[in-house]
């Protein structure tokens, strides 16, 4: 799908599984939180603070 001049490419078994996804533009990239988490038991992840824009898919 393509949202705001940006392509995105998701596998629709994973699209189901999180609902929707927010896409945050970072100053170190993109951020992506789920609508539903997927369960993440040992794994790590970070945060960032602030962004330029986001959408949603």
């Amino acid at each position: 799908m393509e949202v705001e001049g940006y392509s995105f490419c998701i596998e629709t078994s994973l699209l189901a599984q999180i609902g929707s996804a927010t896409i945050d533009i970072t100053y170190m990239g993109f951020s992506i939180e789920p609508e539903i988490p997927l369960n993440s038991a040992g794994s790590s992840g970070c945060s960032t603070c602030g962004s330029g824009g986001s959408c949603s898919i």
